[in-house]
């Protein structure tokens, strides 16, 4: 079932669900259109200045109203008593996410320029497309032809990179060239890939690992799955 958790002095609510905590777009306040925005990628606010990346990996500085220190404190504590968590100079960094949002806050005990947050949306979309990929030149057809090949004869690919370079985009495309037949288990410590959500007619086990549950531990699991 799902709980609802009163979590703010003005009543916002935050429900739980088996993909972790959904906060409503408009639970953020001055940053809900940037949280309803399909084209930006990353809210982050460094202690003082609000900056924001886009799906171009466009990276600019916004003056918005009402998003202050006090503000951010204030949200940060409420997703912590969503979670269960603490959130004080003892326990200065927060991770938290809901089904399509990854949050990471340092408390300002520990980050001297004040308390930062980071909001990285984590859509149940595939941003990348076949026609798409050939036309914006993404990657030429004959490495598509090869990555999609390499996949349906079941070779290793690592996929390495910056943050913010577009990985897990990378990692939803061509696993799309997976036959639906075929069983795929998927090991995260984020849950970011939503495979099961891409893809609701394929075979598919979605394990997250946490401290007592390692990316060892799933590894052998899913050789037994």
């Amino acid at each position: 079932g799902t709980s609802r958790i009163d979590t703010g002095n003005d009543g916002s609510l935050i429900s739980e669900t088996r993909g972790g905590f959904i906060i409503r777009p408009e639970d953020f306040g001055p940053l809900q259109s940037f949280v309803e925005d399909a084209s930006i990628t990353d809210i982050d606010y460094n202690g003082s200045d609000l900056w924001l990346t886009d799906t171009d990996n466009r990276h600019w500085k916004e003056n918005v109203e009402g998003v202050t220190p006090f503000f951010i404190r204030r949200l940060a504590q409420d997703i912590a008593n969503a979670e269960s968590k603490e959130f004080n100079q003892k326990n200065p960094s927060l991770e938290a996410e809901t089904e399509d949002l990854r949050v990471s806050v340092m408390h300002s005990s520990a980050a001297q320029t004040g308390t930062t947050m980071c909001i990285r949306k984590t859509p149940k979309t595939e941003r990348i497309k076949e026609k798409k990929a050939i036309e914006e030149e993404y990657c030429s057809v004959e490495v598509l032809s090869l990555l999609a090949n390499c996949i349906k004869a079941h070779m290793n690919i690592v996929i390495c990179g910056e943050p913010r370079a577009g990985k897990t985009e990378c990692a939803k495309f061509i696993s799309g060239y997976i036959p639906a037949h075929e069983r795929v288990i998927t090991i995260e410590d984020v849950m970011e890939w939503h495979y099961k959500s891409l893809h609701p007619t394929s075979d598919v086990i979605e394990i997250k690992v946490n401290d007592d549950f390692t990316y060892s531990d799933g590894i052998i699991a899913s050789l037994k799955q």
